[in-house]
């Protein structure tokens, strides 16, 4: 019977408390970031951070695998963006096209060339924007996948 009126009452109870969770769910926030930005680190001064970068193996091989971590995931979204250069080379003629006339509106719309050089300057740089456009959530997962482990 016990059992039956604890359910009950969690039952009727249920939104009010709802209601107290999502009025107060701001205010513990705001405490919680308050807290935080009130709170000292621990201090040590740099040359000591050097001194055990420099004596102690388990500080430096933590430092070094930091760094071929890094490593790794930078290889990894350079050889993405070199696919993704690849992509936008062998699409170029679309691109441009896009680039030109976006919604085929206009009657006369086209690129405007100053010198005879200019081509050969437009060409990597729009391959190298829609590489860029185009790789841009992949850099973003890449330093997620980096970040989240510390």
């Amino acid at each position: 019977m016990r059992k039956f009126f604890s359910s009950l009452w969690s039952v009727i109870t249920f939104p009010f408390r709802l209601t107290f969770n999502i009025i107060t769910f701001p205010f513990r926030k705001l405490g919680s970031f308050y807290r935080f930005m009130n709170t000292e680190p621990e201090e040590r001064p740099l040359p000591e951070v050097f001194a055990d970068l420099a004596t102690n193996v388990d500080t430096r091989k933590i430092l070094w695998d930091q760094i071929f971590s890094l490593r790794f995931h930078l290889f990894r979204f350079v050889a993405v963006f070199a696919v993704f250069c690849l992509v936008s080379f062998l699409y170029f003629t679309d691109i441009l096209n896009l680039l030109q006339n976006p919604l085929n509106l206009f009657e006369h719309s086209g690129l405007r060339i100053s010198g005879p050089g200019d081509i050969f300057d437009i060409i990597p740089k729009i391959i190298f924007a829609s590489a860029s456009v185009l790789s841009a959530p992949y850099l973003i997962f890449e330093i997620y996948l980096y970040a989240t482990p510390g």
